[in-house]
């Protein structure tokens, strides 16, 4: 079995919880309104429409608790019926930690949150763009030293209840195959212990190292969708790289702590 497939029997249990679910959204959504849509040629439309259910996937098991696949039913004031995802009326913030609670304990595939790097260097002629876009990282004076040997790892502070991740693995690897260069790249790679996630040397989204000047600083990106601009959840900041031995280190943001993995 791979390590995204579900055995027949946690497919029976996580269908149970997804119809329970499935009717909790359906009674939050269903008379949501919307605007209606059309495509570039104008020949396929929709009018102003509301929702009146709510559909989970089922053609393949290992999908059944993913949100990003989740859809409500549309129709519009002539009868037309179409489907836009859940995330048109909740956010990713309350998405991430509401499918992560109501399938814990079972060995299903979820959506998670991904890391992305931004260079938050210091106001420039074009103004602060860290700023301008929403990116607040807070200095805490907590560090990681992370390797080619060592990785790190971080949590958010606090009850992980309705946190958008639970934890996160900073990576500092070199002469990686897919990769063309052959010097020092990283990595965050969130929730890597979590089911069907990947972890280890290889995983992830890598970064070049680039200048420490520029504060290169990984955040969370969570889409605003249809709720406003995007936000930024600060994670950790590049503030040293000694190439002789091999290490970089990270800054912590005052909402983010280390920790030492079970068995590590």
């Amino acid at each position: 079995m791979s390590r995204t497939e579900i055995s027949p029997e946690t497919y029976a249990l996580a269908l149970e919880r997804a119809e329970v679910l499935k009717q909790r959204l359906a009674e939050r959504l269903n008379g949501q309104s919307a605007h209606g849509w059309s495509c570039d040629c104008g020949a396929c439309s929709a009018g102003p429409s509301r929702v009146v259910g709510v559909h989970m996937p089922t053609t393949y098991r290992q999908q059944i608790a993913m949100w990003l696949l989740w859809t409500c039913n549309m129709i519009d004031h002539k009868g037309k019926e179409w489907s836009q995802g859940i995330s048109q009326y909740i956010p990713w913030t309350e998405l991430y930690p509401m499918f992560r609670n109501h399938f814990a304990g079972l060995e299903v595939q979820l959506d998670h949150p991904h890391a992305e790097m931004y260079r938050d260097k210091p106001q420039d002629f074009f103004g602060d763009l860290a700023a301008k876009e929403g990116r607040q990282f807070i200095s805490s004076g907590r560090t990681v030293i992370v390797s080619n040997e060592s990785a790190g790892y971080i949590r958010p502070i606090g009850d992980l209840t309705d946190s958008v991740w639970v934890n996160a693995e900073l990576r500092l690897d070199s002469n990686l195959e897919r990769y063309a260069t052959k010097g020092l790249l990283l990595a965050c790679n969130v929730d890597p212990f979590e089911f069907g996630q990947s972890k280890g040397r290889g995983a992830g989204q890598y970064y070049g190292l680039g200048d420490t000047s520029q504060l290169p600083t990984f955040y969370i990106r969570i889409s605003g969708g249809g709720h406003g601009k995007d936000l930024y959840l600060p994670m950790a900041r590049l503030v040293d790289v000694n190439t002789n031995t091999g290490e970089a280190t990270f800054e912590l943001d005052e909402s983010v702590e280390s920790f030492i993995p079970e068995g590590k």
